[in-house]
């Protein structure tokens, strides 16, 4: 390895000297393995020209280029002609570019110096490989600042690309931008991790970040007080974009939106929007996915009339099993659903304070649970002086050298070959050093394998034992302790036991069982694309202790079970599941803190075998799998008793169930589920708690029980939801029957009453003999009247009601006549520089209380041009002529009236 200093070929770095041949020759002489270093400097070293000024090719193969940091800057000093810069051009054209850093440095981008208007004059260009192209990409841009760009900050063009630890602030366009959908590679997709953007997007319709087309992730990034239309977006040729533990804050324009990009999937992962000027906005025919257990918290946003988050096209929102935080909503409701696209759902949605209410449309969306609550920000998602350049504790030393070195199919780390273990390998961020082998007589076999990590810092490490290949049906038993728990911080998460493990991508994948010192701490939880999910929590773990945990994956179902290895082993699964996410993978261990635990048993088996400790007797085996243990139910029960005789065989033994105690039943066995199975008819007991039990018997009469307990509910379920279509004597009150509760019909209406009164009065009503929503249009109600109502449903044994939902009437117009217009004629007179639009307009009004026309250029729903004329009297025409540099989308006219009546036309460009 060779240090190359710019200065020895020439470099002066004085701010007015052209250092520009100086650094492309250190950069020209750099082989496989040799760094290029630009010294701190008082000023900077400037560097002229156009299109690729600084140029890495595909010989920068496993070169650095760096610098001491903030003091490393290079400035762009002009010389373009009007044409594009790329001040530092990164291109791995068809053979590809693989390790190359670049990383300690300010990149002046030179706003002032740019020369006419070139479309793009970024600090930092990573351009896309040919379509031809097969070389393999891996570059990394880490603690590097773009600034005062005339263009974007950083742009990326090719997947394989990472950015870390880096600030782009204060361009004229984009902070960060990328596109690979040019890119005929999508794999591994791009990464922004720990990045910065603020102050960009002053030269009109720009973000902090733009994800335009094809796959990328945003972790750990702060988009703040950025201009132009806000924080980020997608476009055309988007396939998945995931935002995760994303910070957008004060943004001028939306917090996000899909601009054409069909097709596309979004997802967010614990998100906080705060202060922005405009919603987060979901298009197109997108899919829009929050996680499982993830938040999404909106605060004080707007003002916006289309509420904190709008759907609209054919949008799909997938929130089901994710809440949603929206308040302080202005100049709308929290959320405002209008999207033709079927199915969306939150599952939990919490409001507060929003000028509108929580929803102002329901449109295809529904709900799980609705209330007034307030949150306004999120544990684990960073701040503004978290992320960015020079941010991450990094040594001034560092060679760059210390980045794992993945290989492409299943992540096995290079280093294998130092491993003290044969038929064992090192994953993700683990070395062999962290594991070892110790003796004591409290080990079964008196040995047991050690993992204790030399250091503080947490990190995801783990360990696979290669003999067993990598299995999709897998059964994994082993025996752990944790000597003592750490709690502090973001510690605490010990002793994994994974399956169907990987490596994709430079990212994790796979299934795990962990403990820690918590309620409920032993998890089950998974790495997948959309992050770390959690899918189970039960049982009691304890420091010192050995516990027993056995993992199963059959297909796509999961199940694990732990108990105390000094107690038999339970019949009932702790935690029984279905999830697609990974269909096979290595099975090892593995630990999130870096303190220690030990293993001294572990058993694998494949192909649905199951491992066996030495204890079992040829006895059968019994458990059920639904209903779950502590699930409410109703109506008729499905009963499924995943049983075995003592060869493991399940059609060798006969199951039978029974309820509180009453006659046994027998159910069939079902070789395609594995299960024995029945239906019960939960109408049969009484209402309450219900003790479950089966009963499974081998041909040689031994048996085996086991038990749940359930809560029988047959009562229907009903939710109120907004009341809609308000007028000053009308509205349209909404339900939505969720269950029948056992029943064969329901019949749902409603009950109005005004605020303040006592009665309630029936209105509406229909027969339902499915879950459905349904409605009611009442009228004859007082202007600006304020009433409230709750959906009802009668079942068969009972009624219950939704939780009440106030509604305002509006006020009385007065019988004031709103303006008209007359006359809408746009003529668009735009040039290469302007663009233009003469409306020629005449409006009208019967009442002859005429008051002021607006006229706008719009862009992506925002404003960007306006000119507006005060009239008065019954009639009024004029010629507005409206200008703005860029393209707009629409062009619209308004006209209101002394009492605030509006009218308004619209012309699509």
């Amino acid at each position: 390895m060779t240090v190359l200093n710019v200065r020895d070929f020439g470099a002066v770095g004085d701010g007015s000297t052209d250092d520009t041949d100086a650094i492309q020759e250190a950069i020209d002489a750099a082989g496989d393995g040799d760094e290029v270093y630009v010294p701190a400097t008082g000023s900077s070293y400037l560097v002229t020209g156009w299109n690729s000024v600084v140029d890495i090719g595909p010989s920068a193969d496993n070169v650095r280029f760096y610098g001491d940091g903030e003091g490393s800057r290079i400035e762009y000093g002009g010389g373009n002609g009007g044409r594009n810069v790329f001040m530092i051009s990164v291109d791995p054209v068809d053979s590809g570019l693989e390790g190359f850093v670049l990383e300690h440095l300010t990149l002046d981008g030179g706003l002032d110096s740019v020369e006419g208007d070139p479309n793009v004059a970024s600090a930092v260009q990573v351009r896309s490989p040919g379509p031809g192209a097969e070389g393999n990409v891996d570059i990394t841009i880490r603690d590097v600042r773009a600034t005062n760009c005339y263009g974007n900050g950083i742009d990326v063009g090719s997947a394989g690309t990472t950015v870390t630890n880096c600030t782009a602030d204060n361009n004229r366009q984009h902070g960060f931008g990328m596109k690979t959908s040019n890119d005929s590679f999508q794999d591994p997709r791009v990464r922004f991790e720990r990045c910065l953007a603020h102050g960009n997007g002053f030269g009109g319709g720009y973000y902090g970040m733009d994800l335009s087309g094809g796959t990328a992730v945003a972790e750990d990034c702060v988009l703040r007080d950025n201009e132009g239309a806000g924080a980020t977006k997608c476009s055309d040729g988007a396939e998945r974009m995931v935002y995760r533990r994303c910070r957008l804050t004060n943004n001028a324009g939306h917090v996000f939106q899909n601009t054409s990009g069909r097709g596309a999937t979004v997802v967010f992962d614990r998100i906080v929007a705060e202060g922005n000027v405009d919603c987060m906005r979901l298009t197109e025919d997108g899919v829009y996915r929050v996680p499982a257990g993830s938040e999404l918290v909106f605060v004080d946003n707007g003002p916006d009339v289309r509420g904190g988050l709008y759907l609209t096209h054919d949008s799909v929102l997938e929130a089901g099993d994710a809440t949603l935080w929206i308040n302080g909503q202005t100049g709308g409701a929290g959320l405002r659903a209008s999207s033709d696209g079927a199915g969306s759902r939150v599952g939990t949605y919490y409001h507060a304070d929003n000028e509108d209410g929580a929803v102002s449309n329901d449109q295809n969306i529904s709900f799980g649970t609705v209330a007034s609550d307030l949150k306004t920000d999120l544990d684990g998602v960073p701040t503004a002086d978290q992320v960015g350049a020079w941010t991450d504790a990094e040594s001034d030393d560092d060679t760059g050298d210390d980045e794992p070195a993945d290989d492409d199919s299943d992540g096995t780390d290079e280093t294998t070959e130092d491993s003290a273990f044969e038929s064992w390998t090192p994953r993700w961020d683990s070395d062999a050093s962290d594991w070892g082998v110790v003796a004591g007589d409290e080990y079964e076999g008196g040995h047991a394998l050690r993992y204790d990590h030399d250091g503080t810092d947490v990190g995801r490490r783990a360990i696979s034992w290669d003999a067993v290949g990598t299995p999709s049906d897998v059964e994994v038993l082993d025996r752990v302790r944790v000597p003592s728990f750490d709690t502090e911080g973001d510690r605490g998460y010990h002793a994994r036991v994974h399956l169907r493990s990987s490596n994709d991508g430079g990212e994790e994948r796979g299934y795990w069982v962990e403990l820690e010192d918590a309620e409920d701490g032993f998890r089950l939880a998974k790495y997948s694309a959309d992050g770390l999910t959690t899918l189970a929590r039960f049982g009691a773990p304890a420091a010192g202790a050995f516990f027993y945990r056995r993992f199963r994956a059959e297909g796509d179902r999961l199940r694990v079970k732990a108990w105390k290895a000094s107690e038999p082993e339970p019949d009932a699964w702790d935690a029984d599941l279905t999830d697609a996410d990974h269909a096979d993978g290595w099975v090892g261990l593995g630990s999130f803190d870096p303190g220690a635990f030990q293993t001294d048993v572990l058993g694998v088996a494949t192909d649905g075998g199951t491992v066996r400790l030495e204890s079992d007797a040829a006895q059968p085996t019994a458990s059920w799998r639904a209903p779950a243990d502590g699930e409410t139910v109703g109506g008729s029960v499905p009963v499924r008793v995943e049983a075995a005789d003592g060869a493991g065989s399940g059609d060798g033994v006969t199951v039978e169930y029974r309820a509180d105690g009453g006659p046994w039943t027998e159910t069939t066995y079902d070789p395609e589920s594995g299960a024995h199975e029945a239906a019960w008819d939960s109408t049969d007991v009484v209402e309450g708690d219900v003790s479950l039990e089966a009963r499974a018997t081998s041909d040689d009469g031994s048996s085996v029980d086991a038990a749940v307990s359930v809560t029988v509910d047959n009562r229907p379920e009903v939710v109120s939801l907004e009341a809609r279509d308000l007028t000053a004597e009308t509205a349209t009150l909404a339900g939505d029957l969720r269950d029948l509760g056992g029943a064969d019909e329901v019949r749902a209406r409603f009950e109005l009453r005004a605020v303040e009164t006592d009665a309630w009065t029936t209105v509406g009503g229909e027969t339902l003999d499915s879950p459905a929503s349904f409605t009611h249009i009442v009228s004859g109600l007082d202007p600006d009247g304020a009433y409230e109502f709750r959906a009802v449903a009668d079942g068969s044994d009972a009624t219950v009601t939704g939780e009440p939902v106030p509604f305002a009437t509006l006020a009385d117009s007065g019988g004031n006549d709103a303006p008209t217009v007359e006359e809408f004629d746009v003529t668009d007179r735009s040039g290469k520089k302007w663009t233009r639009f003469d409306v020629d307009w005449a409006v009208a009004d019967a009442d002859g209380d005429l008051d002021a026309v607006v006229s706008t250029l719009e862009r992506n729903g925002r404003t960007v041009a306006a000119e507006s004329t005060t009239v008065s009297g019954d009639a009024a025409s004029y010629t507005h002529v409206l200008r703005v540099r860029g393209k707009v989308d629409a062009v619209r006219l308004f006209v209101n009236d002394t009492s605030n009546a509006t009218a308004m036309r619209e012309y699509e460009v």
